[in-house]
């Protein structure tokens, strides 16, 4: 059992290096499209919006 939780921590700490770069670099390009913090938050929300809407 306690091999278990190891390889799945592990696991789960792989997944989070590969998937932070990606985080990073969506949040560093949407703060690039827009002048403030807040317009890039609400671009977000809209975006989340839309998405949850197509599906």
């Amino acid at each position: 059992m306690d091999v278990f939780v190891g390889l799945m921590a592990r696991t789960s700490l792989r997944l989070f290096d590969l998937l932070l770069p990606i985080v990073v670099a969506l949040l560093n390009a949407s703060a690039m499209f827009s002048a403030s913090c807040a317009r890039s938050w609400l671009c977000l929300r809209i975006a989340s919006w839309f998405i949850h809407a197509a599906q």
